[in-house]
């Protein structure tokens, strides 16, 4: 199961989710938590002290978030492991291939300063390193779209 802010879910939808899994006979489940999410539809009680970000035992600075929903899980009987991806990849040593992206994305940016091309940023469209109009490429959040979310609905 995927948990995302786009497409907002409550507590009882994952608990009956695991749930259905468990009664089909699998012995395992696994739930995605992205950061940004609603924790008030999971259950989460609003509080206006301490370092929360107006969740209770939610982090402003770190979130927290699969950790809080790690837990709301262990509560309606389920053992939970979690992990954070970002602990995970920083532990990894880069690849070639990621070696070469950046010293060619370095390359293009330190050309576009030399050429005065100000306001673009470079990145890689196709395999190519191509310069893009940073107004275009910061602006508003991205969207996962909700085909691509049902797809993966699918395999979970």
């Amino acid at each position: 199961m995927i948990v995302i802010p786009e497409f907002p879910i409550t507590m009882d939808e994952i608990v009956e989710h695991l749930e259905r899994r468990r009664r089909a006979g699998l012995v395992f489940s696994i739930v995605v938590v992205a950061e940004g999410i609603d924790l008030g539809l999971l259950g989460g009680s609003r509080t206006s002290d301490g370092p929360s970000d107006g969740v209770t035992g939610v982090r402003q600075a770190t979130r927290g978030v699969g950790h809080f929903v790690a837990t709301k899980i262990e509560e309606h009987g389920f053992e939970v492991r979690t992990t954070v991806l970002g602990h995970l990849q920083r532990g990894g040593s880069p690849t070639a291939y990621d070696r070469i992206y950046a010293t060619r994305v370095a390359a293009a940016a330190y050309e576009a300063v030399i050429a005065g091309k100000f306001g673009m940023i470079p990145v890689v469209r196709d395999g190519t390193v191509v310069l893009a109009d940073l107004s275009v490429v910061a602006v508003g959040q991205r969207q996962v779209p909700r085909e691509i979310y049902d797809l993966c609905a699918v395999f979970f």
